[in-house]
C-alpha cells in the first residue's frame, strides 16, 4: 500500500479528472464511454479513499513535541502549575479549533464532543531541556479527513506568519476561541520567561516546526492582543459556484447574481457536503457570513466570509427573461 502523501497526491488527481469528465458528461449525457470513464474515476477515488482512512487509522496519533527553554525549565523539570496552565491553554486551542473546523462559527455542538474526538493527551515529559510530548487521536472520517490534522496544521499556519497583515488572515482559520487560548499559551510562556520550539511529524512525511525565540513569542503575542472581531452579519446571495471544493481544502468560491460580487473563503465540515453535492456553473442560493477583523498593531483590515447554507436552486435571471417576454 502506498504512504498517506502518495495516496493523497492520487487521490486529488483522480478527483481533477473526474470534475473535468463529469463536465464533458454533461454535454454528451447519453454518451456510454463518456459514463464508463466517469464510472471508473468514481470507483478508484472510492479505493483511494479507503486505502487513506486505513493507513491515517494505523497512524493512530498525531504527536507535538513542545521543547522549551528557560530559568525556569533547568534540569528537565517544570513547576506544576506552569507545567497546568501551558497544557491546559494548548489543549483548549486545539479543541476550540476543532469545532471552528468542524462546524463553523455558528457551531452549536459542545466543546466536549470535539474534546473526546481529539482526545488531546499530555504523552509524557522528557529530561533535557523540558521536552512536552502532547498527543491527539488521528480518527480520520469515512473520506480519510482527520480533524487533529487540520487544527495542528492551521496552528501552525498562524505561528509561522512573517507580518501583522498575514496574521489577521490565518486568525480566521483557526476561530475566535482558538486565537484566545493560542494567545493565553503565548503569554503565560512570555510571562514565564520561556522561549519554547514546538514540531510535528505530518502524515505526509514532512516536518512542522516552530522556533519561539522571547522575542518572537512577545511580537506574536502583543499582535494576537490587538486584533479586534467584529460581530459577523450574514448576507443571503444567489448566483453560481466557481469553485468546487474539493476534501480537506474547505474552500468555497460563488458569484451572487444581483451585486455581481464573489465571496469565497471557509466551509466547515458541517456544509461542506452542501457544497460538494454542486458542481461549477450550476445555479445556487444561500448564505454566507462577514466578519471583520482589525489589528491595531497596522491599522490593518481583513474580511473573511464563511459558507452558513448553500443548496441548488433555479437561475433567476431566466425568470427575470421569462416576465421580460411575457411583457411583450
Amino acid at each position: 500500500m502506498f504512504s498517506i502523501s502518495r495516496i493523497t497526491h492520487l487521490l486529488t488527481l483522480s478527483q481533477t479528472v473526474l470534475a473535468e469528465q463529469e463536465s464533458r458528461l454533461a454535454e454528451k449525457p447519453t454518451s456510454r464511454f463518456r459514463q464508463m470513464l466517469v464510472y471508473s474515476t468514481r470507483a478508484r477515488i472510492d479505493e483511494l479513499t479507503r486505502e487513506l482512512v486505513e493507513e491515517k487509522e494505523l497512524r493512530a496519533l498525531e504527536v507535538i513535541e513542545i521543547r522549551l527553554i528557560g530559568e525556569k525549565a533547568h534540569f528537565g523539570s517544570l513547576p506544576m502549575q506552569l507545567v497546568g496552565q501551558l497544557t491546559a491553554s494548548f489543549e483548549e486551542m486545539l479543541v476550540q479549533v476543532g469545532r471552528f473546523v468542524k462546524h463553523g462559527s455558528k457551531g452549536q455542538d459542545s466543546l466536549q464532543s470535539i474534546r473526546g474526538l481529539l482526545d488531546v493527551r499530555l504523552n509524557r515529559i522528557s529530561s533535557g531541556s523540558t521536552r512536552l510530548f502532547v498527543t491527539a487521536k488521528t480518527s480520520p472520517d469515512l473520506f480519510g479527513d482527520s480533524l487533529a490534522e487540520e487544527c495542528i496544521q492551521r496552528t501552525f499556519n498562524l505561528l509561522k506568519v512573517e507580518s501583522a497583515n498575514e496574521l489577521t488572515e490565518r486568525a480566521g482559520e483557526i476561530g475566535k476561541g482558538g486565537v484566545q487560548n493560542l494567545n493565553r499559551f503565548l503569554k503565560t510562556l512570555h510571562e514565564s520567561d520561556l522561549e519554547a520550539s514546538l514540531n510535528w511529524q505530518t502524515p505526509f512525511d514532512t516536518t512542522l516546526e516552530w522556533e519561539g525565540t522571547r522575542e518572537r513569542i512577545g511580537l506574536l503575542q502583543h499582535s494576537l492582543d490587538n486584533i479586534i472581531e467584529e460581530e459577523a452579519i450574514e448576507i443571503s446571495f444567489q448566483g453560481e459556484v466557481l469553485m468546487e471544493s474539493i476534501r480537506g481544502q474547505a474552500r468555497f468560491e460563488v458569484k451572487d447574481y444581483s451585486s455581481g460580487q464573489i465571496f469565497k473563503g471557509f466551509v466547515s465540515q458541517e456544509v461542506l457536503p452542501e457544497l460538494l453535492a454542486l458542481h461549477v456553473g450550476e445555479t445556487c442560493k444561500g448564505v454566507v457570513s462577514k466578519t471583520t477583523r482589525r489589528n491595531l498593531s497596522s491599522t490593518e483590515e481583513r474580511h473573511s466570509f464563511e459558507l452558513i447554507q448553500i443548496e441548488p436552486s433555479n437561475d433567476p435571471r431566466l425568470h427575470s427573461d421569462l416576465q421580460l417576454a411575457l411583457a411583450f
